[in-house]
């Protein structure tokens, strides 16, 4: 847990750990890759759909208030799903280079 006021310099030490290593690196380069696919290209059906939801709900702001929080949520565990399969990928790779080829 972070205590108060600790978010940002969390958010910032993970953020500078993340290029620190081979593995982190991969996940940027390839997962931002591929969440960038992802939303550019399924942003609209997504949305659309979350908002046609709260269709019922008589104020525009508050559709889109809901909409735009549901989306989020949607999202986060589909971010961590792609940082994990990207990190798998690395590994299996790094797996399968050391049987090819030996060494390290």
């Amino acid at each position: 847990m972070i205590p108060n006021g600790r978010l940002l310099k969390e958010k910032l030490e993970y953020f500078r750990e993340k290029f620190r290593t081979k593995e982190g690196l991969f996940d940027f380069f390839i997962g931002t890759a591929i969440w960038g696919f992802l939303i550019v290209t399924y942003t609209k059906l997504i949305f659309e759909a979350i908002r046609s939801f709260y269709s019922f709900i008589p104020f525009k702001f508050l559709q889109l208030y809901l909409a735009y929080l549901t989306f989020g949520v949607f999202l986060v565990p589909i971010g961590i799903g792609v940082s994990y399969i990207t990190v798998y990928l690395f590994k299996f790779l790094r797996r399968v280079k050391r049987e090819l080829f030996g060494g390290r």
